[in-house]
């Protein structure tokens, strides 16, 4: 990731096309027509690609374009049209044109054999086909088939044949309780499956390539919940046991295991992003209605992590920091609005300040990932407000900025010395972009994939940085939030961690584990990644039907494993039901496999 995959596939056309030019006019003694080239990318980098061709190949004959101003007189005369994956899924006459490249950008986008991209994507006529990834095993060798299917269909016979001849032995190899010949079989099917695929691969590390990088440096920032938090957190949790459930009384909603940690991941950020689930819940608590009262307040001082950013800023000589008296001020002018009005004030883009009054020393520029929008709208409300410091200039690239303003955003972020901080959203912002005006990266939540924080690292740590970028990960003890840092085995060497971070899902988990995700234990907890608990490995794996007893109920284990949707959770549930055998990267398959 960041290594230049871009200019070596734009190299390559520019090249192709002088090779079959000359070849041609050899032969035919005349003017050639050629075959196009179709870049297939996500829809933030359509314009990045279109950039950089203009940058490093500004006098080719071949022009560069996207399919808004794509004609049907480009099919006389060579082009390299750049469309997204859902452009493409859109367009079936795109997949009528027989092309000379297909280059797909983040391929691993396809790795789902069952969906609609991955039938669109193999629909596509064409000479040669490529495929561009950081991250081409996102959570199993299963991913691998699609891929290969893609790039030269029955390489690796068919799913079926897959599933059986590699898959059926990773399957029992990963098992807790499998033999000594099962890990052994198991070894030799990913040895066999790594030598198949090694002759396509061309894979390159930083430590090979960039010598002269700058030095990554990976830090947790531990946080503690605050009194309100606290209550919360064991309230949410309340009601999601089965005791909770045998109360007779229907004005007490409980929740499902899959929206209890969806919502505690949110509590975690801020009280005010779960304030609406709060109010629906009409718990009979005698402390029920004030807890309601507090959650619509928008204080910075609700949230631990929101305090730590805060400071976190501060040492980043981010902003300036406020007085009492100051705060003082900013909280009488907001007093009386309610929590939706107060929102509505964000700036979709960016902070409207003046420039001569809000112009400050600053050296060091961020990037905030953020899991969810409503917490990058939360953010840009505080920093309107002045709570996290005056003087801080921001832009927000997310899923509601317009695609033809994404590169916009990008290029005024990296040249624009004003502009000291970039909220994103990881699945928008965290794949392919170019952000090495950023020398911080901070992440106010965790994906379950590590993956995709190891890509949104790599939007500042790549070629073209050239000062020492600091990562900074904001975890909130003793919570859930702990627990999903453990599964994501995050690792601080990236070329490592590309093949060897333990992607571990929900499904792949014992049950016992499972209930331990909605603990809340007191802070201080080791975070070692590799560190295993004592307990856990005295316990024997527990089948789904089981059940476990704790000082506020039982829990309902059967629905952890369940595959319901829910509307408010929609996104999250679908990534745990399409990824359900994931993280085989164990050990194992950090040894043989790419």
């Amino acid at each position: 990731m960041g290594l230049g995959k871009t200019l070596q596939v734009l190299s390559l056309l520019s090249w192709d096309y002088v090779q079959r030019v000359n070849q041609h006019r050899k032969v035919q003694h005349r003017e050639c027509h050629l075959k196009s080239s179709l870049i297939v990318c996500p829809r933030t980098l359509v314009d990045h690609w279109c950039k950089e061709w203009s940058s490093f190949f500004p006098s080719s004959q071949i022009s560069i374009q996207k399919i808004a101003n794509y004609r049907e007189s480009n099919e006389g005369r060579e082009c390299i049209l750049v469309v997204s994956y859902e452009e493409l899924r859109s367009n079936k006459e795109l997949r009528e044109y027989y092309w000379h490249y297909l280059v797909l950008d983040e391929g691993h986008c396809i790795r789902n054999p069952a969906s609609q991209l991955f039938e669109s994507v193999c629909a596509v006529k064409c000479s040669h086909r490529l495929i561009l990834s950081g991250t081409p095993v996102q959570n199993s060798p299963a991913d691998l088939w699609a891929l290969f299917t893609f790039l030269m269909p029955g390489y690796l016979s068919s799913r079926a044949a897959f599933q059986s001849k590699y898959m059926r032995h990773i399957l029992a190899c990963r098992n807790a309780r499998a033999s000594e010949q099962q890990i052994k079989e198991g070894e030799q099917v990913l040895q066999s499956l790594h030598k198949q695929c090694l002759p396509f691969v061309l894979r390159r590390l930083k430590s090979e390539v960039l010598a002269e990088l700058p030095e990554k440096i990976v830090q947790d920032r531990e946080c503690e919940l605050t009194v309100l938090q606290r209550t919360l957190y064991q309230l949410i949790v309340d009601c999601c046991s089965l005791n909770a459930r045998d109360v007779d009384t229907e004005s007490i909603q409980w929740l499902t295991p899959i929206q209890v940690l969806h919502a505690l991941r949110k509590l975690v950020d801020h009280p005010l992003l779960i304030s609406k689930l709060i109010k629906s819940l009409r718990c009979e608590d005698n402390n029920y209605n004030y807890l309601v009262e507090q959650c619509m307040q928008s204080h910075i001082e609700q949230s631990g992590k929101m305090l730590a950013l805060r400071e976190l800023l501060n040492e980043c000589q981010i902003g300036e920091r406020l007085s009492t008296g100051e705060f003082d001020g900013i909280y009488s002018r907001n007093k009386g609005l309610e929590h939706e009005q107060k929102l509505e004030q964000v700036s979709s883009t960016t902070a409207n300040y003046e420039s001569q009054n809000f112009l400050s020393n600053t050296t060091h520029k961020a990037l905030i990932f953020c899991q969810w929008r409503a917490t990058i709208e939360l953010i840009s409300f505080f920093l309107n407000r002045g709570e996290f410091g005056s003087g801080i200039n921001f832009l927000v690239l997310d899923g509601q900025t317009p695609p033809s303003q994404r590169q916009s955003i990008v290029d005024r972020f990296n040249t624009d010395p004003n502009v000291q901080l970039l909220l994103l959203t990881t699945h928008v912002g965290g794949i392919g972009l170019n952000l090495t005006g950023a020398d911080v990266v901070i992440f106010m939540d965790h994906d379950w994939n590590p993956f995709r924080d190891l890509q949104a690292i790599d939007r500042a740590h790549r070629l073209g940085q050239k000062r020492t970028v600091n990562v900074f990960r904001l975890i909130t003890l003793g919570t859930v939030e702990e627990k999903v840092m453990r599964l994501q085995k995050f690792k601080t060497d990236t070329a490592n961690a590309l093949i060897g971070v333990e992607n571990r899902s929900l499904a792949s988990m014992a049950t016992d584990d499972l209930l331990d995700l909605f603990s809340l234990k007191n802070p201080g907890t080791n975070l070692d990644v590799n560190a295993k608990s004592s307990n856990a490995k005295k316990k024997s794996r527990m089948n789904s039907n089981a059940s476990c007893s704790s000082e506020n109920g039982v829990w309902a284990v059967d629905e952890l494993w369940g595959t319901q949707k829910e509307e408010e959770d929609t996104e999250f549930e679908q990534y745990i039901e399409q990824h359900s055998v994931k993280n085989f990267f164990t050990q194992h398959l950090a040894k043989y496999l790419i």
